[in-house]
């Protein structure tokens, strides 16, 4: 890694991110430091430090120079035995202490160096092989400027934490808080004190950007604790994305198109859905039944979805009755990601009906999910048709966040809502030749169901059993 010059380079490991957060009814902490030992020359070494608050470029100040290697180590040690309260060589049992910084473990130190250089990933003066809109659809789920500006909505620093540094370790340091917030709101847990000390842990784990007037909040109610999972769990697939690019970026730079390049290390086959096709047809008749009404969503492409490794994955699930092809809204930051990787059950996943996969028979709830981002001038987002084996469904009306699979007996869980699509007007398609139900019936309201559910939820809590289908690109 570098720094400042391209002659500065930093020394081993010797590189470290601290932060450090505490929250009162009136007051706040939230800073960071940063420290790294650098070599300035063939004989000469600095320790460069940058501190302040998180969100803020903060202050600068270099310590040496060192005519002697060891003299340097030993400044640099001091310096993070002084901030953290712990000795650098026993930073692999790091134990956080109160009143002193934490460490914020990064991934890739070459993101955050303050010179880098974006790698060279393909050859953009060859032309690309995928058709005009699989092109636009590569190009924006793995925009840089798309995945900061989320990184700046979710209150995040992308200054101290650039695109994909973040470790996956970290970020289940984070989700471990909220599941410690989520238990002690379970059991009732009161305390102002008590709450504020996690979400303080939180934060400091988790760097926030709030500025110099702003408290960051205490999380203390469901739904707060339910975003920040959610907002781990796009973290997550960020990171996801930014790895394919630092696989392509590793070597020399390929004699193709850079779409092309990410396109392949997908593994995922798209392939547009013309008119022409027969699914088309049904799939336009599922948005138009199941959308929100008087909404603006405005279909631009359909590709169908073939990954690779869900072939064998979800082939065990062929003779499974009751197959399904039903609804995923997300985020547009996460969509790269999804296709790399299919859809997961992650450690940050959660809500009403448990830690599984959550899918819908009407567009309507899915979009509701749905994060879009600016291209040409327009509000693109994104949802994924799903097929599901649900097999025997387990029939709930009432919210049971604790499931983490189906009850004996059954394969998945409906939670049954008091909206859905008319049950007569389902078509039948095959998939694969499989028989898929499609739920293209117009709206009706169920009869003689008391819900806390609005629409139908189908849960699965394996991930092998669904598959990606298709992927619809709106204009919203």
């Amino acid at each position: 890694m570098r720094v400042g010059s391209p002659h500065h380079t930093v020394v081993g490991d010797y590189d470290v991110m601290l932060n450090q957060v505490s929250i009162t009814a009136s007051t706040s902490k939230n800073k960071f430091y940063r420290i790294q030992l650098v070599q300035v020359a063939p004989q000469r070494w600095d320790v460069y430090s940058r501190w302040g608050r998180v969100g803020e470029d903060g202050n600068v100040k270099l310590w040496g120079p060192w005519n002697t290697l060891e003299d340097a180590e030993r400044c640099f040690c001091k310096k993070f035995e002084d901030k953290s309260k712990n000795k650098w060589e026993d930073r692999a049992n790091f134990v956080p202490k109160k009143g002193a910084y934490e460490i914020v473990e990064l991934d890739d130190r070459d993101a955050a160096a303050t010179d880098a250089s974006p790698k060279v990933i393909g050859d953009d003066s060859i032309p690309s092989q995928l058709a005009p809109p699989t092109q636009k659809l590569i190009h924006m789920i793995f925009d840089k400027d798309m995945f900061r500006n989320e990184l700046v909505r979710m209150n995040l620093d992308p200054k101290r934490m650039p695109l994909g540094t973040l470790s996956i370790n970290q970020i289940q340091k984070g989700v471990a808080v909220l599941d410690s917030i989520r238990d002690a709101l379970e059991a009732g847990q009161t305390s102002t004190s008590f709450f504020q000390t996690l979400s303080a842990k939180f934060y400091q784990l988790i760097p926030h950007a709030y500025s110099r007037s702003t408290i960051p909040p205490v999380l203390k109610t469901s739904s707060q604790v339910e975003e920040k999972y959610d907002m781990l769990s796009t973290l997550h697939d960020i990171v996801v994305a930014q790895d394919v690019e630092k696989s392509l970026g590793a070597g020399a730079p390929a004699a193709k198109n850079c779409l092309d390049l990410k396109y392949a290390e997908l593994n995922s086959n798209l392939d547009l859905v013309t008119e022409s096709d027969t699914m088309h047809e049904v799939i336009m008749q599922y948005i138009a039944n199941s959308r929100r009404i008087g909404g603006t969503m405005d279909v631009q492409h359909i590709w169908a979805v073939r990954r690779n490794p869900e072939e064998s994955s979800f082939s065990k699930f062929a003779s499974t009755p009751n197959h399904r092809l039903l609804w995923h809204g997300t985020n547009v930051a996460v969509v790269a990601a999804i296709l790399k990787s299919g859809l997961r059950i992650m450690p940050s996943s959660g809500g009403r009906v448990g830690k599984g996969i959550y899918l819908a028979n009407m567009l309507e709830k899915s979009q509701s999910y749905v994060r879009s981002t600016r291209v040409d001038g327009g509000n693109i987002g994104c949802l994924f048709l799903v097929e599901a084996a649900m097999g025997t469904m387990h029939e709930i009306h009432q919210d049971d966040s604790r499931l983490t699979k189906a009850p004996a007996g059954f394969d998945s869980v409906l939670a049954k809502g008091t909206l859905h699509p008319n049950p007569d007007e389902d078509r039948i398609v095959q998939i694969d030749g499989v028989d898929v139900r499609v739920h293209v019936g117009r709206r009706v309201n169920a009869e003689n169901v008391r819900s806390s559910f609005h629409h139908d939820e189908y849960l699965v809590y394996e991930e092998s059993q669904q598959r990606l289908r298709y992927i619809i690109t709106f204009k919203m």
